[in-house]
């Protein structure tokens, strides 16, 4: 059967890919992760980043030199960090894996309790797929320790009716800025990943057509015969158990979890087993291989505690990759880190209108200069100051539209909601001056830069920690329910840095006020640590 998409050779121009998925979604415990009916939905069409998936190029022919009876002595090459990175990356996966194996389905019923994507009787192994597969991506460092597995439990990735899970993914597992989508409406039996084979790290969504279920899995590793395997909760009619299966094996061919799983013989089951792949599947796979996971991740992820929520990035200014990330693109209460963008909304209205850092002393709003709220709302997190900022910025005629223009697409001022890449996109415009001209922008800049009995908290340890730099925060806090932010622009030894981290208490696990303080502070040692 031919493929819905074309995977393009080196240098060929890859073309629109377009899966249409046809057929709907009913989820249920029956049978593991969701079920899917063919009767119940409309034809939508799922967008997909259109790349096509890389392939290996063939080795070079190396032409013999003439021997020499002197050789000349040359140096050995310099190990590639890189190779040795992914090589690592490659080990920790399959490692961390092997550790979710469950031979009964009681030990696997006790592994699937231990991800904590649920309570109660649906925590279960029945529906881990997809919670399980996050789990070994988290544990083998190639997402951020931090990433939930609520969202993704029973995660229906279909477009249209009551399906949102292409959403959830993107904003909360996958961005598409940073991770590549495949789909194919081919079965997995008929696909040729001979021609195109997976990797260890891709994640796989698996559709049915119907009679079955869809099932969510990761790629623990490859062989040397190109083998791929995964670790995946699996029911062969004695009960669900974790395993470690072969997906496919080049040098068997027709045989692996694949075929097993679209053979029409799991229907004749007295427990009714159910098919899962013969709709196609949709493959994510990280930009640029493991090669491109932050780097920072495996230092920072140990110094925040479990049981909080944690959104964050750390990146170097000019880059376009995050050197740490933590659900950089999940919505959070900012607190008063959201009056950063505020102050650069009114900043930069009263630019245009010609006015000066100077005359911000001398322009009254009610009962108090322009200088002086801002000075109050920036310096010392007042929140009339920001009550009255709010206002004079809908007077200006400033808002959601210069935000999203900006990029800042997911903030929103009233109520307060943003992302931890939004308040990273804020900082380094404002750095960069693309934001404001040089004199509102120093002048935003030396309010973040004044120094009060509280900056010595949170991340502005970094500036005990590190000395000679310079640290320009906006910090955020609620006691109750506790939620920490603080986000700030670090030079450092000729660099700059944009930093931003807020944490505040899972539900499901539980944590306090006094261990989000903690874990900010051993960040920041750790942080300090990777840039000395």
């Amino acid at each position: 059967m031919k493929p819905v998409f074309t995977l393009a050779r080196p240098g060929v121009h890859t073309k629109l890919l377009r899966g249409l998925l046809f057929f709907p979604i009913i989820l249920t415990l029956l049978w593991g992760c969701a079920r899917a009916n063919a009767q119940s939905q409309d034809p939508t069409s799922i967008p997909v980043t259109p790349t096509a998936l890389p392939t290996a190029a063939a080795p070079s022919p190396i032409a013999p030199s003439p021997t020499s009876p002197s050789p000349t002595p040359t140096a050995a090459p310099a190990p590639d960090a890189s190779a040795e990175r992914v090589a690592a990356l490659q080990e920790s996966l399959y490692r961390a894996s092997l550790e979710y194996l469950a031979d009964t389905t009681a030990e696997a019923n006790a592994v699937a309790k231990s991800i904590k994507f649920n309570r109660g009787a649906y925590e279960n192994v029945r529906n881990v797929c997809g919670p399980l597969s996050i789990a070994i991506m988290r544990s083998g460092g190639i997402l951020p320790a931090t990433t939930s597995v609520r969202n993704i439990w029973l995660l229906c990735a279909r477009e249209g009716g009551k399906c949102n899970g292409m959403s959830v993914l993107q904003r909360e597992y996958f961005p598409p800025s940073e991770f590549d989508y495949f789909q194919t409406t081919q079965s997995v039996r008929d696909y040729d990943f001979n021609a195109h084979p997976l990797q260890a790290g891709d994640w796989l969504y698996l559709y049915v057509k119907q009679n079955g279920f869809d099932h969510m899995l990761v790629v623990t590793r490859v062989d040397e015969n190109g083998a791929a395997y995964t670790v995946t909760n699996l029911n062969r009619g004695e009960g669900f158990k974790i395993t470690e299966e072969v997906l496919y094996d080049p040098t068997k061919p027709g045989t692996g979890l694949f075929f097993e799983l679209t053979d029409p013989v799991r229907l004749a089951y007295v427990k009714y087993l159910g098919l899962s792949g013969d709709g196609g599947f949709m493959l994510v796979r990280r930009k640029g291989g493991l090669a491109a996971v932050p780097q920072f991740n495996h230092a920072l992820d140990p110094a925040l505690a479990e049981g909080a929520i944690w959104n964050g990035i750390v990146k170097e200014v000019g880059s376009s990759a995050p050197a740490f990330e933590s659900n950089p693109y999940s919505l959070f209460h900012p607190a008063c880190m959201v009056k950063l963008p505020l102050a650069l909304l009114v900043l930069h209205a009263l630019e245009n209108r010609g006015i000066s850092p100077a005359d911000l002393k001398n322009l009254s709003f009610g009962t108090k200069t322009l200088d002086q709220w801002l000075t109050e709302m920036v310096v010392y997190s007042d929140e009339d100051a920001a009550a009255a900022m709010l206002v004079y910025a809908d007077n200006l005629k400033v808002g959601s539209a210069t935000l999203r223009d900006w990029g800042l697409p997911d903030t929103s001022l009233n109520p307060r909601q943003t992302t931890a890449m939004d308040l990273a996109r804020a900082l380094e415009g404002l750095y960069t001056g693309e934001f404001l001209g040089q004199p509102m922008r120093d002048y935003l800049l030396g309010l973040m830069a004044v120094r009060t009995p509280n900056d010595s908290r949170y991340l502005g340890l970094l500036s005990e920690f590190l000395p000679g730099a310079v640290y320009y925060n906006k910090r955020g806090t609620i006691f109750y329910p506790p939620n920490i932010g603080d986000m700030g622009i670090l030079e450092y030894k000729g660099k700059t840095w944009i930093l931003v981290l807020s944490g505040r208490p899972d539900d499901l696990v539980g944590s306090n006020f006094n261990i989000l303080d903690n874990s900010f502070s051993n960040f920041a040692k750790a942080l300090a640590d990777l840039l000395r």
